[in-house]
């Protein structure tokens, strides 16, 4: 608590990163970085309209909150494969080792 001065605040910005690649069989979606509740329409917006099935590339998405788990479960719920995944986002997901 400041006493007779300023109060800042220091706000962390969080970065995501989704990009699409085409495959031969489908699109690739390789999202890095947090995954939040802010760019869940984002993720949904690229998968939505990728040519063919989703491979979900996720080797360097760091965090994801309960929107972020959600999203990627329905997704894969709807078809879409995981790629790759750090061990912890392959446990938040009930993916297998």
């Amino acid at each position: 608590m400041a006493t007779g001065g300023t109060l800042h605040a220091l706000r962390t910005i969080v970065m995501i990163r989704i990009t699409a690649k085409p495959l031969a069989t489908g699109t690739l979606v390789k999202i890095d970085g947090d995954l939040d509740r802010e760019d869940v329409s984002e993720v949904n917006a690229v998968c939505g309209s990728a040519a063919g099935p989703v491979v979900l590339d996720l080797a360097d998405l760091r965090t994801l909150d309960s929107d972020g788990e959600e999203c990627l479960r329905r997704l894969i719920d709807d078809g879409a494969t995981v790629d790759a995944a750090a061990p912890y986002i392959r446990v938040r997901l009930g993916l297998s080792a």
